[in-house]
């Protein structure tokens, strides 16, 4: 059999499962890895026209055809929003979620003047809730595409993906709505990263540089909606951590006092009755102690503000599916970040065509 629109090169009947399972070539082949690349350049090229598509749906949302105004506003919300274009499903079957295209009056709600409020369920089932302030067209004509219709109706009833991406397809040959995430998570991160001081670079540590670029991932996975829920060992975690960081505090107020001491024979010493702390005989080695304690205890609250920021969002999917690697690649050799540090082995190995980009490569 052959098929060259398929990636797995073997498949056969699951006598268990009932399903077809599929064999596939490894992650890091040729054939694998050729895809990813050209889809990042698709999305690349996507910014030579993307000015041309806002410009033309932003007149279509303006037009006299009720079909043209749903599919610029659908457009609009692919663009600014980067939702996922949907399609129609078997209910029956799967879970009611939705897309762009299958949205109902129920997942919306309106607010005067300018302010939509969206809630629904997206893919696999995470819900995706924002309040978005939006153009006037674009508001005024979701009210319209509203107006008289019950909860369980479509919103954009009178478009579907394929009318959306066959209008892609008039500015660019191989555009569709899921370009569009690439892109917009792709020129996110570039936007997020290039706001980093290289001036400050020296003197931030692998730590410092490590936070910042999760910042800048986080705002990408916030756009895509790309939640998790809350693990269950989640608040036990942060209960420990708080116990740490207690000890700790108490562990730099009792060597402070002990090095007042030192250097005042005359006030009162420290009672360490448990012996759990070693107090240092000598002032520069107190006064050294300290001072590494301190740095333990700001590394430590950092990373409790990391894990409590990333209870809800999920990382890795924008980072293996969204955004270039080559954004990545070339800011860390810019600032000195061991790609390690922010590319899990799985990652490395999933991008090799990536890695050797050079610190000047720009998605934009």
């Amino acid at each position: 059999m052959h098929e060259n629109h398929v990636q797995w090169i073997a498949a056969f009947d699951d006598g268990v499962l009932g399903d077809l399972k599929y064999v596939s070539f490894a992650a890091t082949s040729g054939l694998k890895g050729q895809p990813d690349m050209l889809k990042y350049d698709r999305a690349r090229r996507l910014l030579k026209c993307v000015d041309a598509i806002r410009d033309n749906y932003q007149k279509l949302q303006k037009g006299k055809s009720l079909i043209d105004r749903q599919k610029a506003t659908a457009t609009y919300f692919i663009d600014r929003l980067a939702l996922r274009v949907g399609g129609e499903k078997d209910l029956e079957d799967e879970a009611d979620t939705v897309g762009c295209c299958s949205l109902r009056v129920e997942h919306l709600k309106l607010e005067d003047p300018n302010i939509i409020h969206f809630d629904f369920l997206g893919k696999d089932s995470i819900r995706y809730q924002n309040s978005v302030t939006v153009t006037p067209e674009v508001f005024e004509n979701v009210k319209e595409f509203m107006k008289g219709k019950k909860g369980e109706q479509d919103v954009f009833d009178k478009v579907s993906p394929a009318v959306v991406n066959e209008y892609f397809k008039e500015f660019m040959e191989d555009l569709t709505a899921k370009v569009f995430r690439t892109y917009n998570a792709s020129y996110t991160l570039q936007k997020e990263l290039a706001k980093f001081d290289e001036s400050k670079k020296d003197k931030l540590s692998q730590d410092d540089l490590v936070k910042f670029y999760n910042d800048a991932n986080r705002q990408v996975a916030v756009l895509c909606n790309h939640q998790k829920a809350v693990s269950k060992t989640h608040e036990a975690s942060m209960e420990k951590m708080q116990a740490a960081k207690d000890k700790m505090s108490k562990d730099l107020k009792m060597l402070k006092k002990h090095l007042a001491s030192l250097q005042d024979p005359s006030k009162p010493g420290v009672k360490n009755p448990d012996g759990a702390l070693k107090l240092p005989k000598d002032i520069v080695v107190c006064k050294k102690q300290i001072g590494a304690l301190i740095l333990r205890i700001e590394k430590h609250n950092a990373s409790m503000q990391e894990k409590e920021d990333n209870k809800l969002v999920s990382l890795g999917t924008s980072k293996v599916n969204y955004m270039d690697p080559r954004i990545t690649v070339a800011w860390c050799k810019k600032v000195d970040l061991s790609i390690e540090r922010v590319f899990p082995r799985t990652v490395r190995t999933k991008f090799p065509w990536a890695m050797h980009f050079p610190s000047t490569y720009k998605f934009d």
